[in-house]
């Protein structure tokens, strides 16, 4: 890596294995950005949704409607209700509430290093893993861990 440049780690989910967990809402995002996943992705990220939405706030409007409702979905199917019964703790009943979140990112190949392990384009990060909680790990293998690079 030369100077400028930071790495970045995270955990990452495909968009065909999102698709598979949300379907309805996977869908209803897809078809909101016309098709164009890595157009939306990298004008959220740089903040330029001016230029690529072309002023019409009603269909980011729309468009950021659709994100939250797949959001909420992979949160609601990644939430884990673990029940501790510990007679140590006062015999009481402890219930803790484990969930992750999600955002959409832009990898730009261009900007990035040979050994980075994303592809160009659209990428879902995905927040609340580590230490692997057991909602990731209710999740299984379709989650991947993934690393780039940064310039700036």
């Amino acid at each position: 890596m030369g100077m400028g440049a930071a790495p970045a780690h995270g955990v990452v989910i495909s968009w065909d294995n999102l698709k598979k967990l949300c379907p309805k809402e996977a869908d209803a995002f897809y078809s909101a950005c016309d098709g164009d996943l890595d157009g939306v992705a990298q004008a959220w990220q740089y903040s330029q949704q001016d230029d690529y939405f072309e002023e019409d706030d009603s269909k980011e409007a729309h468009l950021s409607q659709c994100w939250e409702k797949l959001r909420d979905a992979f949160i609601e199917k990644s939430k884990l209700n673990l029940s501790i019964d510990s007679g140590t703790l006062l015999g009481r009943h402890f219930v803790e509430e484990s969930k992750l979140d999600i955002s959409i990112e832009f990898y730009d190949a261009d900007k990035g290093d040979q050994y980075d392990s994303l592809e160009h384009g659209a990428f879902f990060l995905v927040h609340g893993v580590y230490m692997r909680t057991p909602a990731a790990e209710a999740l299984g293998n379709i989650l991947e861990d993934a690393s780039w690079t940064i310039y700036g």
